[in-house]
């Protein structure tokens, strides 16, 4: 429920901005309902759903609606159109609709209005569900803790979400003085860092040389919305060790992860 709350809260301020200083309104519905896999086009995430029954949760607004230009890019975590009107920052709700195996599909009428429809698998409560739901996470990696660095606080919450699904504990931080910071104040108890190239300015890239002058063997993992041969040329000589293209899945981070924990030297911290 955490997740899916951030997803409305994500897209209800953008809705909202939507209507700028005209009277509008922004409607939330949900439904359970019949897609014909033609309904489901359209998605950015890379797996297509099948035609089916999907519960569906919908955020609309009556305001300026998008031209089709505006459409095919709206999913682009690099483009904006805050300075008119609607900022759509939308890494974070891929990323959870990904991880839950669903759709998220765009829909616009220039003048009339857009809606966004996070389309969601149904769960069936059984008693078999239960024993599963209370079984150990097969992919649970059990000890460790990661230092994530996003200045997207959305981003952070569900990157630390689903590192607390694999059983690790995390920092988190926005940039490079409070990485410094809690790297000097934590100096054997971060195993592995994610960090997101994508901040603001030269941030990401300047951090990884501060984080190797500091604390030399531990595993960094790249996260960019920019294709891996880009973002590992740019800074190989700093060694990056791992590269998560956003939005990325559970399965996706738990193999990376994985990974930079066993290529870490020595044992991984323990829990304090």
């Amino acid at each position: 429920m955490t997740q899916l709350r951030q997803v409305v809260m994500n897209l209800m301020p953008n809705a909202s901005d939507a209507l700028g200083a005209c009277d509008g309104t922004v409607t939330v519905s949900t439904r359970f309902r019949t897609f014909s896999a033609e309904g489901l086009a359209g998605s950015p995430l890379a797996e297509p759903l099948a035609a089916g029954a999907y519960v569906s949760l919908t955020v609309a607004d009556t305001g300026v609606g998008m031209d089709a230009a505006t459409l095919k890019r709206i999913f682009d975590p690099f483009f904006t159109t805050k300075l008119t009107g609607r900022g759509l920052g939308l890494t974070a709700v891929l990323g959870i609709v990904r991880a839950h195996h669903g759709a998220i599909l765009a829909r616009r009428e220039l003048g009339l209005g857009s809606s966004f429809a996070v389309v969601l698998p149904p769960t069936a409560r059984s008693a078999q569900n239960e024993a599963v739901a209370t079984a150990p996470d097969a992919t649970c990696l059990g000890a460790g803790a990661v230092l994530v660095i996003d200045d997207d606080h959305s981003v952070r919450s569900v990157v630390c979400s689903m590192l607390r699904h694999l059983g690790l504990r995390w920092f988190e931080a926005a940039g490079g003085a409070e990485v410094l910071a809690l790297l000097a104040a934590n100096p054997n108890a971060i195993d592995a860092v994610l960090l997101d190239l994508t901040m603001p300015g030269p941030e990401g890239r300047e951090t990884l040389p501060l984080i190797r002058a500091v604390a030399e063997h531990v595993p960094v993992v790249l996260m960019s919305g920019y294709a891996e041969a880009d973002a590992i040329h740019e800074l190989a000589e700093a060694g990056p060790v791992g590269f998560l293209q956003k939005p990325f899945r559970l399965s996706e981070l738990t193999a990376v992860i994985r990974q930079a924990l066993q290529d870490r030297p020595g044992p991984v911290s323990a829990v304090p």
